[in-house]
Formats: structure tokens, C-alpha cells, sequence
């Protein structure tokens, strides 16, 4: 068992083994994810199992099982303070040959995607995708306000507007 994201796995190789990586990961270590967030706070304790599987045509396939569980701290889209985000990852992967096989299945498969096996598979750059695609596009408390700051008495810029036919006329 692997307990640190290794930089590459043999995909295929590591399904048939029924290999396992598990391991915790600080969110400052996955660079994109790192960009979306409010701070560098938080961990994702995450698993990658390695399985043989049937699909729905019948066929013995390479599969992969990626879970991960955590915390992250993203920036409110209304006041721009912390939000702590939980993230909660079940990925199920069957292994196609080639890019153009992938892509061909993945349109057809609804339960699972489909993802090339690679002798150099980024488990990393998996994991980063997934939890980019978990993150709110628009996270926001659920009593949220304007910062204090924005909160002030000004006209609206269409009564102004209005205000200033008004003189003309």
C-alpha cells in the first residue's frame, strides 16, 4: 500500500494488482485547488483502489475507485469571508486503451467515467479534477450580507438618473 500521491502509476498495472494509495493531502499541495480557495487551511484524506470489473457490455476491465473526504476554506462569493466547504468524493473510473476509445465510451457510460490507461497516470491530477468539479461555483453563507463597507446610503444610479430628468425638465 502507497500512503503518498506518487507522481505517476502504471493505471492498468495498478488495477489488475488490485494495488491501494491512500494518504492525506494538505490543500496547498494541489495547486489549482489552492487557487479557488480563501486559505491554504484544510486536509483531504483521500484512497485509490485499483480493481478488476465487469462493465454493463460484459467485458473483465481495469477500474479504479477514487474517495476522498475533507475540509476547505472558500471565499463567500457575497462577502468574501471564509466559508468552510466539505467535500465528500465517490469516483468510479473504467481504464479504455487510448484517448479516442475513452472518449467514445465515456458518452455512452452514465454510472462511471472513463479515463485513459496510461502508463504514467497522474493520481494527483485526478484527485485535483475531482475536487475542482466538487467546489460551489458560488459559495455563500446561508445568512450572508454585504461586507459593512458596501452597505452605505447611496442613491441608486437610476434615481439618480431619474433625479437629473426630472431637473432637465
Amino acid at each position: 500500500m502507497i500512503t503518498s500521491i506518487p507522481p505517476s502509476i502504471d493505471a492498468e498495472a495498478f488495477a489488475r494488482a488490485r494495488q491501494r494509495c491512500e494518504g492525506e493531502v494538505d490543500a496547498g499541495q494541489l495547486e489549482r485547488v489552492a487557487a479557488e480557495l480563501f486559505s491554504l487551511e484544510g486536509k483531504l484524506t483521500w484512497s485509490v483502489d485499483g480493481e478488476p470489473w465487469t462493465d454493463p457490455m460484459g467485458r473483465d476491465r481495469p477500474h479504479l475507485h477514487l474517495s476522498a473526504r475533507g475540509h476547505l476554506l472558500v471565499p463567500c462569493a457575497r462577502c468574501l469571508g471564509p466559508l468552510q466547504q466539505a467535500i465528500a468524493i465517490e469516483r468510479w473510473a473504467a481504464l479504455a486503451p487510448d484517448e479516442s476509445s475513452a472518449e467514445q465510451e465515456d458518452l455512452e457510460a452514465e454510472a462511471y467515467d472513463v479515463l485513459v490507461a496510461s502508463p504514467h497516470f497522474s493520481l494527483a491530477q485526478w484527485l485535483e479534477d475531482e475536487v475542482l468539479l466538487e467546489l460551489l461555483r458560488e459559495p455563500r453563507h446561508a445568512d450572508c450580507s454585504l461586507p459593512e463597507h458596501l452597505q452605505d446610503d447611496r442613491t441608486s444610479a437610476f434615481a439618480a438618473l431619474e433625479s437629473l430628468r426630472k431637473r432637465e425638465s
